[in-house]
């Protein structure tokens, strides 16, 4: 074997030793360091949770830490934070801090205080499509299409514009966010807007339409049923030229008149 080849190998196999002694002794110093300062048990979150969100027992777990970096109010058992909510995003093994987390008992008493004067918290089903793909979140702003049958057609109009969302499933404006598949929206109404979604609810079809944060203008749309869609989308029919229409002959006594007949639309 080359001369070189074994100077290279000698010293790779130095460099790798002298990697591995450096890093057993910095081990060992961290060792008789932590030894020397005590461990304590503190909670940590074993993954991120977002904020407005319900603790459960999966998301946090209980580890030895060096008293001297333990943050003030730091939690040290899972009974403590299992089944309140995060005030702001906790990062995975970030200690678990009581000022970090409240009761929702707490919150809704948030949430009577954030609904306006003069309006009412109504709370509808809703699905994907109806809620604007799972899109809106509390604090945004919709408007509220009711689609109905009237005389066996479909009919759809704008029942209310500018509505103020105030939760969405549990996840409210106040703070709060309870894990599982959204299924409802609470809305800011007047009691008689509540009155007439209650009714539009039962009786057709509910769906909510997302405005920008910006956009808070109120327009006049019409009711739109399947003739003004036609209208709208469909081209209009061609004029047929008067020679190439059906025609009809009709005599008046010894004159005959040749009338063409409408086309139909």
């Amino acid at each position: 074997m080359p001369k070189r080849l074994w100077v290279i190998i000698v010293a790779i196999a130095l460099g790798a030793g002298a990697v591995f002694l450096v890093n057993y002794y910095i081990k060992e110093r961290e060792k008789r360091y932590l030894v020397g300062m005590g461990l304590r048990p503190v909670l940590v979150a074993t993954k991120e949770i977002p904020k407005r969100t319900i603790i459960r027992p999966d998301m946090v777990k209980v580890i030895g830490f060096p008293s001297k970096f333990i943050q003030p109010q730091a939690i040290n058992s899972p009974e403590r934070a299992v089944g309140l909510m995060s005030l702001a995003p906790i990062m995975p093994n970030e200690q678990i801090l009581g000022t970090k987390l409240s009761t929702p008992e707490e919150v809704v008493v948030s949430l009577a205080m954030k609904i306006p004067p003069g309006r009412r918290a109504v709370t509808i089903k809703v699905d994907a499509i109806s809620a604007a793909g799972g899109f809106i979140r509390p604090g945004d702003y919709v408007d509220i299409l009711g689609t109905f049958t009237v005389k066996k057609e479909p009919v759809t109009v704008i029942l209310f514009q500018n509505v103020l969302v105030l939760a969405v499933g549990g996840e409210t404006i106040a703070g709060v966010a309870r894990p599982g598949r959204v299924s409802t929206v609470t809305l800011a109404l007047t009691p008689e807007e509540a009155g007439f979604i209650t009714i539009a609810v039962k009786e057709g079809e509910i769906c909510l339409v997302l405005r920008a944060k910006a956009d808070k203008e109120i327009e006049t749309i019409p009711v739109v049923d399947r003739k003004v869609l036609l209208k709208q989308f469909l081209p209009p029919p061609e004029e047929v030229p008067l020679e190439e229409r059906p025609t009809v002959e009709i005599f008046r006594g010894l004159k005959k008149e040749i009338v063409p007949l409408p086309t139909a639309k």
